[in-house]
């Protein structure tokens, strides 16, 4: 057979191997001397590998002329300014102070104390993305601006209106306006008022919202804040069709999944209002009923359990966060040579924990395969649509206790499978009765593990020493955490937990002298560094 293969025209064998996906070049490339020499030597090849290997897809490019050897190229330089931030620029953008924000698709949005709402795209030299501003003032919209979130992609502003003033039936009614980011007109695709209405079961002044969009549809969270149940609703923006609709405060956070479906953490309570479980609900949302029921009753759901939570324990909050969306693009008009592949994701789950009268934070990382292997195996009779916790939690994720706390306020702290968490530690100069001083730092923390286990061989033929252990890394070092993590039990659970997934975490050096007030956001093409000190009041993006 190998004969026969190498027989055929080097033209022939360049259309058959274009053809194949990442395992099967690196297979090919095992085969025989000439198929690696092919491989190894054209640029369409490389690229299929290198964008597999960084967790990229080839970017929507009508506005893109570039060359595959071009994209190549930087794809190489991307991935190494990420591995050792050899950032581009260092861009400070001032802070409104309006109390809302977003971060999404390389847009930072941000409303003023006027009521004036402010755009920025963020910019990057190696994608080639120009900054761009832009403002809307209150009289573009018209209404009180209770929440939003963008999606640039799609040239959508999606606007909740402040409830307060629509009452039906002693119901709020909840009125999502869709606009268009380039313009603030009402979006095209938008019904014919540019209006999704939704009323609410319970409604609250002090109620707060978790806003969500994932290509047709859109999902909110309201949370209650004890003076109302919680209410989760996913619409479709484009038609106003409600899709799913649970209340209870069982339901903490939700993000989508897949173009079907979302993933919720839930706290499961006893009648008086004791945490007995936290669990992951996976819920499809197209299958399930429109009616208004509680997370117990939807049948269309797969739940993932979490070990037996320790007495002591005291779970104060179970949150989620995964960005980009599912169906997420840069889309075309952007031009982009590549971006983050739909599937290079990891859903990051905190939990907020008081122990011995402490608070401390336990944060959980579950790729996106992992959940979606269990679905597979679910579909075809091999696992019960309830997963046991050694059935998909200790080979596959990781949970550790956090060095420090990440903030519940700007939480755009994960971008496909990368994490970033602010860090502060207390030292004293040398002399004696030195008053404390404060060194800052970015914990980065990268779970893609065909980057990690590249950079793990790259790392042991150059024969570096003093990687591959289980700390905090010194500034500008990186780790390879390949042993297993182990919580003692007593902490959060009460039996001892072991979790393996390996990853890798490098430390970065910022100039602040603090211990609070500042906060690490992460983007496609950067850090942005979150400092909310007065004489400060600003973003500071570190960009590629």
């Amino acid at each position: 057979m190998i004969e026969m293969i190498t027989t055929l025209p080097t033209e022939i064998l360049l259309k058959i191997l274009e053809k194949l996906d990442f395992f099967s070049l690196i297979v090919c490339k095992c085969v025989c001397h000439l198929l690696q020499n092919i491989i190894e030597n054209t640029a369409n090849l490389q690229y299929i590998i290198e964008l597999a290997v960084s967790g990229s897809e080839d970017g929507e490019s009508s506005n893109n002329n570039l060359s595959i050897a071009e994209r190549l190229q930087l794809l190489k330089k991307y991935q190494n300014a990420w591995d050792t931030e050899l950032w581009h620029d260092e861009i400070k953008i001032s802070m409104q102070r309006g109390g809302l924000w977003e971060l999404y698709g390389n847009i930072l949005a941000q409303n003023s104390t006027r009521g004036d709402l402010s755009f920025v795209q963020l910019p990057s030299k190696l994608r080639s993305i120009k900054q761009q501003q832009w403002v809307y003032s209150q009289e573009t919209f018209k209404f009180n601006i209770r929440d939003f979130t963008v999606d640039a992609s799609q040239d959508l502003i999606a606007l909740i209106e402040t409830p307060d003033t629509h009452i039906q039936n002693d119901h709020s009614v909840l009125q999502i306006h869709l606009r268009t980011l380039s313009t603030g007109a009402t979006h095209p695709l938008a019904p014919t008022c540019g209006i999704v209405c939704h009323t609410l079961e319970n409604s609250s002044r002090q109620a707060s919202y978790s806003i969500l969009i994932s290509r047709d549809h859109i999902g909110i969270l309201i949370n209650g804040n004890l003076n109302c149940e919680n209410e989760l609703v996913i619409l479709c923006w484009k038609s106003g069709e409600l899709k799913l609709n649970i209340v209870g405060n069982k339901v903490r956070c939700f993000v989508f999944m897949s173009s079907t479906q979302i993933l919720a953490s839930v706290l499961e309570t006893s009648d008086e209002g004791y945490i007995l479980e936290p669990t992951l609900h996976i819920i499809d949302f197209e299958r399930e009923s429109k009616e208004v029921r509680r997370i117990g009753d939807v049948e269309n759901k797969f739940v993932f359990r979490y070990p037996e939570l320790d007495i002591d324990a005291i779970v104060h909050d179970m949150s989620l966060r995964s960005d980009p969306a599912p169906l997420w693009t840069s889309g075309s008009k952007l031009g982009v040579p590549f971006q983050i592949a739909r599937n290079n994701r990891i859903y990051v789950t905190s939990f907020w924990v008081e122990v011995s009268e402490r608070m401390q934070l336990f944060v959980h990382f579950v790729p996106h395969d992992t959940l979606q292997a269990c679905i597979d195996n679910i579909l075809s009779g091999e696992m019960n649509d309830a997963v046991d916790w050694e059935h998909w939690g200790p080979e596959s994720t990781r949970m550790v206790k956090s060095p420090s706390y990440h903030s519940r306020v700007y939480v755009c702290y994960v971008n496909g499978s990368r994490y970033v968490l602010p860090q502060s530690t207390a030292y004293r100069g040398v002399k004696p009765n030195s008053p404390v001083q404060w060194k800052c730092s970015i914990l980065l923390y990268d779970f893609n593990q065909l980057a990690f286990r590249r950079a793990l061989l790259d790392t042991q033929q150059k024969k570096e020493k003093g990687k591959d252990r289980s700390h905090v890394p010194e500034d500008g070092e990186t780790c390879f955490m390949t042993e297993e993590e182990v919580l003692e039990g007593g902490q959060l659970f009460k039996e001892e937990l072991r979790t393996r997934l390996p990853y890798r975490v490098r430390s970065i050096p910022v100039s602040i002298k603090r211990q609070d007030g500042w906060s690490a956001l992460c983007s496609e093409d950067g850090i942005l560094i979150v400092d909310t000190e007065i004489r400060s009041n600003s973003y500071r993006l570190l960009a590629f």
